[in-house]
């Protein structure tokens, strides 16, 4: 049997190659969420315990934080979902791989409805798989562009979850440090207004302190804010695109598979069931004339039996017939016997022997 990728690495398991790393790195992966909720619940408990005594802020940071907590809960369940989607494609692709460079498309199709959990991957084999089996040649680009379309779609909507999350992440930053340098102003007022009562110089440095703080928090704002977002755009959302290219690529080995095997099987299925279709014609008219010569045959020996049965019938006359004029010959030469006894008799009676001889 030939092999369509005689020199190189077949498409499927090119797919299965590239699905492996990506199923190790979704594997790896999936810890990454767990780490940034522990990292930034610490980071939470530690700020306020240290640094903020004061709850409205601790407060605010707070808030900062539950955008990155549920950025990182989605990110826990997005990788859950391809990690479901990962080990469909896994699947399907093993089936494939299995099934060989002439696959059935019937063997394989069951396999695939009855192995396989359901999938992006799967479910788009099937569907060319359908469209083989029906007969048709149109359809296979359109099965494959509704996939992608589908796919961009999640692709958008989950990463751009991130990135609101990510872009909200450093407004509430920037907000904090507003904040913090709105709490700058009521202390450096007092500063500069105490200098001039008797233990000015002890109120002015109480309150430059107190400026000091809400400069400290307005730049820790900052800070955690661009901290956490950079967690979030090269590490969750860095991290889903990559996966999401991953499966990508997988999609498009799956795409020169069914080019360079699946539709060559389609055209030798298509073959071998126009031949069996008119093989099946052929039998079907074959065992048509094949009855009409047996009904034909039942005909003429069904009137050979009728001529036969009528011969038989005039045989039987024919005989009694025969019998009849032999009795009557027989009848007829003893008529005659009688006759020339009479003949006989009549003439010794006319010349009798002694009266012929005087002459």
């Amino acid at each position: 049997m030939s092999h369509p990728f005689p020199t190189s690495e077949s498409p499927i398991r090119q797919a299965i190659r590239m699905l492996d790393g990506a199923r190790l790195v979704a594997r790896l992966g999936r810890h990454l969420p767990l780490f940034g909720l522990l990292f930034g619940i610490t980071a939470l408990v530690v700020l306020n315990m240290l640094l903020f005594h004061n709850i409205y802020l601790s407060l605010f940071l707070g808030i900062v934080f539950v955008g990155f907590f549920a950025g990182q809960i989605l990110a826990f369940v997005q990788l859950r979902a391809i990690r479901k989607d990962l080990e469909s494609g896994r699947q399907t692709l093993q089936v494939i791989e299995e099934a060989g460079d002439q696959p059935d498309l019937r063997a394989l199709q069951r396999r695939l409805r009855k192995e396989v959990v359901p999938g992006e991957t799967r479910d788009l084999v099937l569907g060319w798989l359908e469209l083989g089996l029906q007969g048709r040649h149109e359809g296979y680009d359109a099965l494959l562009e509704e996939v992608l379309e589908r796919r961009s779609i999640r692709e958008t909507r989950d990463l751009s979850l991130h990135a609101t999350l990510n872009r909200t992440t450093l407004k509430l930053g920037f907000l904090g440090t507003l904040i913090g340098i709105i709490l700058t102003f009521p202390p450096m007022k007092r500063a500069v207004l105490g200098l001039s009562a008797s233990d000015g110089e002890l109120k002015f440095i109480r309150d430059i302190a107190m400026a000091i703080d809400g400069d400290q928090y307005a730049i820790l704002s900052t800070l955690v804010a661009t901290g956490l977002s950079i967690l979030i755009e090269f590490v969750t959302i860095q991290f889903l695109e990559r996966l999401y290219l991953g499966l990508g690529a997988v999609l498009s080995r799956v795409n020169e598979w069914n080019t360079l095997t699946l539709q060559a099987a389609i055209v030798s299925w298509r073959e071998g069931t126009q031949k069996a279709d008119e093989a099946e014609r052929n039998r079907a008219r074959l065992e048509e004339a094949v009855v009409g010569s047996q009904l034909a045959l039942e005909r003429h020996l069904e009137a050979l039996a009728t001529a036969t049965r009528a011969a038989q019938g005039q045989l039987g006359e024919v005989a009694r017939v025969q019998l009849l004029m032999e009795e009557r010959i027989a009848r007829l030469a003893e008529y005659e016997r009688q006759y020339r006894d009479f003949l006989s008799a009549k003439a010794k009676t006319v010349a009798p022997d002694g009266a012929r001889g005087g002459n």
